[in-house]
């Protein structure tokens, strides 16, 4: 008779406690939002310890915070640290609205919670990602939560715009000479004269460089954000209306997709002008010399570099674009970093000759050597880019398309037998044949950034098959068609980057 061993069950192990928290948000801190805030903290703290399976990690909260950026909310992203610790199983939140207003970033952090283990449950739509078929309810509900969003953004613009439109907009931020008094604009005395010798020294001669450094030297105060002085910020003074007593607005706006960016009004939207908004601390006469002014130095600027065939090329080792001076006859390209500090940078000048000598000297080596190093590289990459998708990569690319394929398939057949409302499966359809759009565009993407490879390469070896054997003074024509950017390094060495990536190196001597 064969032996029988029996093996008794296992004592079943007591669960441990599930590990929950909760997140509230309010987006502004007016006193019913305190009041839903502090409601929301309450019930959540009380709901969770009255679990006898649960116990309470943390109640994460971020009040008057925005919610179409989860990055502006330091208490959403202590609670994902805390998920990526390990430290919680299940976050409860009120609604969806709540958790984010940003249909992908919010689909974005349910998947990585879920790769944590973490399921997020949202009250008021009865959610639970912990279920196989929630994200495709969350997708809808985001979407409404977005839209929403939208809604207010457009009713806030409006409300602005009626304002402006009527001379009743209050500003935000008081720039420097003026400060905000019972949302007015109101000069301040301490810094009236500063602005005004600003404007004085400017139609004097000094340069906003030089103000800018007269400024910092006998440290004069940059308003109540502190910093120092700059060249920038002395043309914005020169230029600002506000210091005449009139107002331009919007001078910025926001975008229509989230999350809302402020970019400079160019035109996309009307602009209002205000005059005798406020009280002037410069007279309009003299704003408008002023102008003037700084429109001339940039012309002539403007007109100088057209004629030098180096200008926009030219870069120092530290990064600066350098800039040409003369001294006598002789024109030297120089750091602009270290014409102001040689202990910032240590690149010095070079002269403009011994830059187009290094150039035509770079010429000539390609005119000779050109079939030993670009007709080879080109054919190098005409293999590579032939070969670039083998069987195995496109079989995958095909395999992943026909699951797609295969999900639809099934969707269709679910959605016609009425599993699925038609707003929820439309949006699972338009999300799979994006991604069957992504797999096709990253192929057509990367077939024109080959092409776009070979045909520069080709370019590169046609201007050098049809230049000249011999090069005494720097082509305009065939510089502008080879040359990308040039560098100087400390040791005076150039750097010639060449169109199609390639880079070739010349010494000068002292």
């Amino acid at each position: 008779m064969p032996e029988v061993i029996v093996i008794e069950p296992r004592k079943a192990q007591q669960t441990a406690k599930k590990r929950v928290c909760a997140y509230a948000r309010v987006s502004t801190e007016r006193e019913s939002q305190v009041d839903s805030y502090e409601f929301q903290i309450n019930y959540y703290r009380e709901k969770i310890m009255s679990n006898p399976d649960w116990t309470l990690v943390d109640i994460y909260s971020d009040q008057g915070i925005t919610g179409t950026s989860a990055q502006k909310r330091p208490g959403f992203q202590q609670m994902i640290k805390d998920c990526q610790a390990g430290e919680i199983d299940t976050i409860l939140v009120k609604s969806v609205s709540r958790f984010a207003r940003n249909t992908v970033e919010g689909l974005f952090y349910i998947r990585e919670l879920k790769k944590l283990n973490v399921n997020v449950v949202f009250e008021k739509e009865n959610i639970d990602t912990g279920h196989v078929n929630s994200e495709l309810w969350l997708s809808f509900y985001n979407s409404m939560a977005e839209e929403e969003t939208h809604n207010i953004s457009r009713h806030i613009r409006w409300g602005y715009h009626k304002r402006m439109e009527t001379g009743a907009f209050i500003t935000a931020c008081a720039p420097y000479g003026f400060t905000l008094i019972n949302k007015t604009l109101v000069v301040e005395e301490a810094e009236r004269p500063v602005v005004m010798w600003i404007y004085d020294r400017f139609l004097n001669g000094m340069t906003c460089e030089e103000i800018a450094f007269t400024l910092n030297y006998f440290a004069v105060p940059k308003g109540k954000n502190g910093g120092n002085w700059t060249a920038d910020g002395i043309r914005y003074i020169l230029k600002n209306e506000k210091y005449i007593g009139d107002a331009l607005l919007p001078k910025k706006i926001s975008t229509d997709v989230l999350p809302y960016k402020r970019v400079k009004n160019n035109g996309q939207q009307n602009q209002y002008y205000i005059e005798n908004a406020q009280e002037a601390i410069i007279a309009k006469e003299t704003q408008e010399k002023a102008k003037r002014l700084l429109q001339k130095p940039e012309a002539t600027v403007k007109t100088d570099k057209q004629k030098r065939l180096l200008s926009g090329y030219v870069f120092c080792e530290c990064g600066t674009k350098m800039r040409y001076k003369t001294s006598g006859e002789k024109v030297y390209w120089v750091c602009q970093k270290h014409a102001k500090d040689r202990n910032i940078c240590v690149v010095k000048g070079m002269e403009e000759q011994s830059i187009h000598q290094a150039c035509t000297a770079m010429y000539h080596k390609l005119k000779v050597n050109y079939t030993k190093v670009l007709v080879p590289a080109l054919q190098q990459l005409e293999l590579l880019y032939s070969n670039e998708e083998p069987y195995n990569k496109s079989a995958e690319k095909d395999k992943e398309t026909m699951k797609i394929m295969k999900q639809i398939q099934v969707l269709n057949q679910l959605q016609s037998k009425g599993r699925y409302e038609s707003a929820v499966f439309m949006q699972k359809i338009r999300e799979l044949t994006e991604q069957l759009k992504l797999i096709k565009d990253e192929s057509v993407l990367q077939q024109q950034k080959n092409n776009k490879m070979l045909q520069s390469v080709r370019s590169l070896i046609k201007t050098i098959e049809q230049g000249p054997e011999h090069m005494t003074i720097l082509d305009e024509d065939i510089f502008k068609k080879i040359v990308e950017k040039i560098v100087i390094r400390e040791d005076r060495t150039i750097i010639f980057y060449l169109s199609a990536g390639f880079r070739f190196e010349e010494k000068v001597e002292k």
